[in-house]
C-alpha cells in the first residue's frame, strides 16, 4: 500500500518539475522589469517546496539547513500564504483514506524545527494526520509475519539501534495497523531519539486502539513531560495508575511533576508508594530524599540519603545533598566525609567545595573556642611586646 502511495507521490513530482521547469524555453520577449520580478509560488509550488523540506528533514536537515532553503524563496512566498496552504493541505490529508503516518512524522519532525507560526501550524496538521492514521474499523488480525518483526524491532531497540527499530516497526504496522504494542514501543524509540512531538502521536495511537493499556498512557506522560506540558504529563500519570495502581514509573514520574509543581507532600507520598513497590530501586528513595531537604526535614532526609547511597554508592549527588543535610544539623565532621566522597566522583563540584570549606571554617571555629575556652587567658599577654 505504501509503496504504491509513495509511487505515486514521486511520479507526482517529476510531473511537477515539468511544470515549473518546463515553460523556460518559452518563444517571446520579456521586458527586463517582468524578468526580474520573482514569480510568487502558487500552491503547487509550495506543495513542492514543502516535500522538499520534508525529504531534507528525512536526510538529517537542522534548522541552518532549512532556514537556508527557505531564505532562497522568501521573496516568493509569504507567511499567510504558508499557513494558507498548509490549512488546505491538511484537509487534503485527512480526507485521504490511505495511511500515513509516515508523511505526518515526516511534518512533526519538521514542526520541532524553530519556524515560528509556520513551524506550529506544520505541527498541527501533522497531529491531525496522525490521529487519523487508524480507525478500528481497519483492524487486521496477527500475523506470524507482524509478531516476527515486532520482535526483531525490539532487539534492534535493546542494541540501542532505534532507527533501525523504527523502520521495522513501521513494517510492522503495515502488515498489521493495529497492533498497539508496536506503535507503544515506537513512542518509546522515538523518545530516546529526543522526538517528543512524534512519539507522543505514537501513544496517541495505541490508546485510540486499547484505550485501557497503561503502559502507553504512562510513557506518554513523559513525552508530555518532556515537552514541558507538565499538567497533561500529570494527568496521563494519574491515568496508568487507575489502570495499574501498582505500576512503578507512574508513580515515581508522578512525584517528579508534582515536585516541580512545588506539591511536596503530594510527590512524597507519590515517591514513597514507588519505593514500596521497588524497594530495591534507589530512585523512589533519590525523589523522598531531595523533597525532604527541600522541606528542611533533615534528619528524615538523612535516612532517604543513606537508602539511596546503600543502592549507587557511585551517585556524587547523593553525597552531596546528605552533606547539605548533615551541615544544616553542624554535623561538620560528617559534612567534610560526605563531601570528601562527592569531590572523589565530581572533582570540580563548586556547591560541593564551597560545604567542604564551610564546613571546615566551622569546625576551625570550634576547635578555636574549645581552646580559649580551656585557656582563658588574655591571648594578648603572650604577644611579644612592640620594640
Amino acid at each position: 500500500m505504501w509503496k504504491g502511495f509513495w509511487r505515486s507521490l514521486i511520479g507526482w513530482i517529476r510531473g511537477l518539475w515539468g511544470r515549473l521547469l518546463g515553460n523556460q524555453g518559452s518563444s517571446g520577449t520579456i521586458p527586463p522589469q517582468e524578468q526580474d520580478r520573482p514569480t510568487p509560488l502558487d500552491r503547487t509550488g509550495y506543495e513542492f517546496v514543502f516535500m522538499q523540506l520534508l525529504e531534507g528533514v528525512d536526510r538529517g536537515w537542522q534548522t541552518v539547513q532549512v532556514q537556508e532553503y527557505l531564505n532562497k524563496l522568501s521573496d516568493r512566498t509569504t507567511e499567510e500564504g504558508w499557513i494558507d496552504w498548509l490549512g488546505e493541505f491538511g484537509d487534503r490529508l485527512l480526507e485521504n483514506p490511505l495511511p500515513n503516518h509516515q508523511l505526518a512524522s515526516r511534518m512533526l519532525r519538521l514542526g520541532e524545527i524553530e519556524l515560528g507560526v509556520i513551524g506550529q501550524k506544520t505541527t498541527q496538521v501533522g497531529r491531525l494526520a496522525l490521529q487519523k492514521t487508524f480507525t478500528p474499523e481497519t483492524a487486521q488480525p496477527m500475523t506470524t509475519e507482524a509478531q516476527e518483526l515486532f520482535y526483531q524491532g525490539n532487539s534492534l531497540y535493546e542494541q540501542q539501534h532505534y532507527i533501525k527499530a523504527l523502520q521495522v516497526w513501521d513494517r510492522a504496522l503495515e502488515v498489521k495497523a493495529d497492533f498497539y504494542q508496536v506503535w507503544t514501543n515506537r513512542g518509546v524509540a522515538l523518545n530516546q531519539l529526543k522526538r517528543y512531538e512524534e512519539a507522543l502521536a505514537s501513544y496517541d495511537q495505541a490508546l485510540v486502539i486499547k484505550s485501557d493499556y497503561d503502559i502507553a498512557w504512562s510513557n506518554r506522560g513523559v513525552s508530555l513531560r518532556n515537552l514541558g506540558r507538565y499538567q497533561e504529563a500529570l494527568e496521563s500519570y494519574e491515568q496508568a495508575l487507575k489502570l495499574q495502581p501498582n505500576a512503578f514509573d507512574p508513580w515515581l514520574n508522578r512525584g517528579t511533576v508534582l515536585s516541580g509543581f512545588d506539591r511536596f507532600e503530594e510527590a512524597l507520598q507519590s515517591f514513597e508508594k514507588a519505593t514500596e513497590i521497588r524497594p530495591q530501586s534507589f530512585q523512589g528513595w533519590l525523589g523522598q530524599a531531595r523533597i525532604l531537604n527541600t522541606l528542611k526535614r533533615y534528619e528524615q532526609a538523612i535516612g532517604a540519603w543513606d537508602e539511596v547511597i546503600t543502592r549507587n554508592e557511585t551517585l556524587a549527588d547523593a553525597w552531596q545533598k546528605k552533606a547539605i543535610a548533615l551541615y544544616a544539623l553542624e554535623r561538620y565532621e560528617e559534612t567534610l566525609t560526605c563531601c570528601d566522597r562527592a569531590l572523589q566522583l565530581e572533582p570540580e563540584h563548586l556547591e560541593t567545595i564551597s560545604y567542604w570549606s564551610k564546613a571546615q571554617a566551622r569546625l576551625s571555629g570550634l576547635a578555636a573556642q574549645e581552646r580559649e575556652s580551656q585557656n582563658p587567658e588574655n591571648p594578648l599577654e603572650s604577644e611579644p611586646e612592640s620594640p
